[in-house]
């Protein structure tokens, strides 16, 4: 596999994880720490992310970095299950946090009362 590919496989792998969370890519370059006229110029494969933007991305999305490389993003991933941090949990829902379904959205999981 060469360069290329793998910048094409994170540029994939980032814009589906924006997606799932509902995430602007404004808000993610400004909380990743990457300009916005940089992470447009990556995700336009422009030019390639660093290893260095891909660690960050990786450590905001709650994965390890060879997930990104990856072609098992984002149903092998944890922590797109989480609440994104650009969500807040509606009133009363505290504590328990929406699965995110890869494929459409949020879904509110089921709790018991035993």
């Amino acid at each position: 596999m060469n360069r290329n590919s793998l910048n094409k496989l994170v540029i994939a792998n980032v814009r589906a994880g924006l997606g799932i969370r509902r995430e602007s890519i404004n808000h993610a370059s400004a909380k990743i720490g990457i300009p916005i006229t940089t992470f447009k110029r990556r995700l336009g494969n422009a030019s390639p992310f660093t290893l260095d933007e891909v660690e960050k991305i990786a450590q905001h999305f709650g994965v390890n970095a060879a997930t990104l490389i990856s072609n098992s993003f984002p149903s092998g991933s944890v922590a797109l299950t989480a609440t994104s941090d650009n969500k807040k949990p509606s009133a009363g829902t505290e504590g328990n946090e929406a699965e995110i379904d890869p494929l459409g959205g949020r879904q509110k999981k089921e709790t018991t009362n035993e």
